[in-house]
């Protein structure tokens, strides 16, 4: 069975050093089945992009081009980040993006510590998952990002991804997120 080793798509991404709040994820394939896929959280069933402006009284920003995404992003000094750099899968598996897959193949972890001691505003850091379990790897570096960032005075939530299915409480999640409430 052949491997291929994939980067992440959106390496190149610089956080803006004015950001406030920062979304970790784990993965974002570079790879031909996520072609369409222009900017974090840009996947069909993805809802972040209808939830986020909606916590500002905007519009929904899912069918919108990846520049007025960074606008609203930067606007609400709101950016994103995903942990994982290079993952190394089986050929069949390329468009797999599954946490509990991918936990177990990834090559290069993104040293998010680095690129957080660049954010002097930095408030509110989320990581898009609501539970650890079933992703030791995953885990292991999640750890470390809080322990940096109690080390900061900064609490890391754990937020479930918007996606797929629809979870009864997101939008006040994201909201209570984005206003800084527990």
């Amino acid at each position: 069975m052949s491997t291929v080793k994939i980067k992440h798509k959106f390496l190149n991404h610089k956080i803006d050093p004015q950001t406030e709040m920062l979304i970790i994820g784990t993965f974002n394939p570079g790879h031909e089945c996520n072609k369409d896929n222009e900017f974090f959280y840009d996947s069909p069933g993805n809802r972040l992009w209808k939830l986020l402006p909606n916590v500002f009284g905007e519009q929904d920003l899912r069918n919108s081009t990846r520049d007025q995404k960074l606008k609203f992003s930067r606007d609400k000094r709101i950016d994103f980040i995903d942990i994982i750099e290079e993952v190394e899968v089986e050929e069949e598996q390329a468009c797999n993006r599954a946490d509990k897959y991918i936990d177990g193949k990834v090559t290069q972890w993104r040293n998010v510590s680095d690129q957080l001691q660049k954010l002097s505003s930095l408030n509110r850091v989320c990581f898009t998952r609501s539970t650890l379990k079933d992703v030791r790897n995953i885990k292991a570096q999640v750890d470390k990002l809080s322990k940096y960032l109690e080390s900061r005075k900064l609490q890391l939530r754990l937020i479930r991804t918007p996606a797929w299915i629809p979870h009864k409480d997101e939008q006040s999640l994201w909201t209570n997120f984005i206003y800084g409430k527990e």
